[in-house]
């Protein structure tokens, strides 16, 4: 192996077991590691009981970091800000999140989702032949990049339609709407049916629209 960027992320993911750092990686599988980069950043959902570890971890690799804005961003509901440490000598940027937050289409405010969602996601990661190991389940993942595309990207990237088509054969339909309904309400049947038909182009500008409520 001569893959500077895969022995660097190796190296990471080793000191996070060696730390007893809980974490999982969100998405952008197919991206790792030649397409991570300084611009391109790797997504971590981490525990908040492991900042200081982090921090430690990181400060040790010569990582530098910040925190994003508080004055430019509003957190609503338990939503924390994305810690950032970056690297730009080894063209790296790990992009760290304590809990499952998405913008809001009202004025761009951080909001937390429900509980449950942020439960499944933890309680459901999956332990893959890969050398960063932890991601979500199948239907946690299809949930992220769904929640991921309409209210932080406000739209489904190409890369993000292509993975949601290839794991929606194996979600549990059933479970998903359930997880669906305490995000989106009355509008998830919808959502799910557009998903079924694949027709993304329309699906947050109808979800913008929807009112029956």
């Amino acid at each position: 192996m001569n893959n500077p960027k895969e022995l660097e992320l190796r190296s990471i993911f080793s000191l996070f077991k060696e730390k007893a750092i809980d974490y999982i990686v969100l998405r952008g599988f197919s991206e790792i590691p030649d397409e991570v980069s300084y611009i391109n950043d790797l997504d971590l959902l981490c525990s908040d009981k492991d900042k200081e570890k982090l921090s430690d971890l990181f400060k040790d690799l010569n990582y530098s970091f910040y925190e994003d804005s508080k004055n430019d961003n509003l957190y609503l509901y338990h939503a924390l800000p994305h810690y950032h440490y970056r690297n730009k000598k080894k063209d790296i940027h790990i992009d760290i999140v304590f809990n499952l937050s998405y913008q809001s289409p009202n004025k761009g405010e951080w909001v937390s989702v429900h509980e449950e969602v942020q439960d499944s996601m933890v309680l459901n990661k999956i332990s893959v032949e890969r050398f960063w190991v932890f991601q979500p389940s199948y239907l946690d993942e299809f949930i992220h990049l769904v929640c991921h595309s309409i209210f932080d990207k406000k739209e489904f990237r190409d890369k993000d339609i292509n993975r949601i088509n290839e794991i929606y054969v194996h979600i549990d339909k059933k479970r998903t709407l359930y997880l669906f309904n305490l995000i989106f309400f009355k509008y998830s049947l919808k959502l799910l049916e557009q998903i079924d038909k694949r027709e993304y182009k329309n699906i947050r500008s109808n979800y913008l629209k929807f009112k029956d409520y």
